[in-house]
C-alpha cells in the first residue's frame, strides 16, 4: 500500500472513530477515544453483543467496520495534538486502566434515589 493510500486509510478510520464518539457522547473526539474505543470493538466483535458507551452503545456491525479499517491499514487512529487531521496510534496492550474504565460502562446503572421520600 503507497504512503497516500495509508494514510487516507487512517483519516478513514479517525473520522469513523470520531463519528461513534460524538454520538455516544455528543463530542467529536472525547479524550481517550483512541483507547477506549478499540477495546469496546474487540468486546462487541467477541461478545457479539453492543458495548455501552456514554449515552450510546458500540454495537457489532459498527465495530467489524472499525476493526476492518483497523486492520487494512496496520493501525488505529488518534486525533493530531495540533490540528483536526488522525495520526496513527497503537492501542494494545491497554494503557492502565482502559480495562477497568470498559468494565464500568458496561455495569448497570446505580438505581436512582428518590429523594422525595419521605
Amino acid at each position: 500500500m503507497d504512503e497516500a493510500t495509508w494514510h487516507d486509510l487512517i483519516q478513514q478510520l479517525g473520522a469513523a472513530m470520531s463519528d461513534v464518539s460524538e454520538e455516544c457522547y455528543c463530542a467529536g473526539w472525547l479524550g481517550g477515544t483512541e483507547d477506549v474505543l478499540p477495546e469496546l470493538c474487540r468486546r462487541a466483535i467477541e461478545t457479539g453483543r453492543p458495548q455501552r458507551w456514554g449515552h450510546g452503545e458500540v454495537t457489532p456491525a459498527t465495530a467489524r467496520k472499525l476493526w476492518a479499517i483497523a486492520e487494512r491499514a496496520g493501525t488505529w487512529a488518534d486525533q493530531h495534538p495540533q490540528d483536526d487531521s488522525y495520526v496513527p496510534y497503537r492501542p494494545f496492550p491497554l494503557v492502565p486502566g482502559v480495562a477497568e474504565e470498559v468494565d464500568r460502562e458496561q455495569s448497570p446503572p446505580l438505581p436512582r434515589r428518590n429523594d422525595n421520600a419521605g
